[in-house]
């Protein structure tokens, strides 16, 4: 069982938000919802996550993003 991605972002509290990549990825289930600010916080995704981070770790950091990104792929994470 789960919620979609887009199910997700139709919800009033995501209303502005806009998809800047993965539009195919939009109908993959979510069966877990995660906050995710520590640096190798990643490393615990399991799957199926929808991940929300404020991005801050990120700042000076474009290599953690881009693995952290490859690392949600595989996963099958949002």
């Amino acid at each position: 069982m789960g919620v979609t991605v887009r199910e997700i972002l139709q919800s009033q509290y995501f209303s502005g938000y806009r998809i800047l990549a993965g539009k195919e990825a939009l109908d993959l289930k979510a069966q877990a919802v995660v906050l995710f600010d520590a640096p190798d916080g990643y490393k615990w995704f399991k799957g199926k996550e929808f991940v929300i981070t404020s991005g801050y770790l990120f700042k000076d950091n474009t290599e953690l993003f881009k693995e952290v990104i490859m690392h949600l792929f595989k996963h099958k994470s949002a």
